[in-house]
């Protein structure tokens, strides 16, 4: 990717994320791992991300008791 700053979306201490008009790109610093994702599944992947999150919230409520 050229210009890498210029396409940065969200940087962290632990993450970075970047667009470059064909692909997404998050990058995970301490694994040295950069997963690149046509924009045409991006948003699934977003869904799967979304939908992941809400599972995870339910169990770990669930395993500290706090079921509704």
């Amino acid at each position: 990717m050229s210009d890498e700053d210029d396409n940065v979306l969200v940087e962290t201490e632990d993450f970075q994320s970047w667009y470059d008009g064909d692909q997404v790109g998050i990058e995970f610093f301490a694994d040295g791992v950069t997963k690149v994702i046509n924009k045409e599944d991006f948003r699934d992947f977003c869904k799967f991300v979304s939908q992941t999150h809400d599972e995870f919230i339910l169990a770990e409520d669930a395993d500290n008791g706090e079921e509704d």
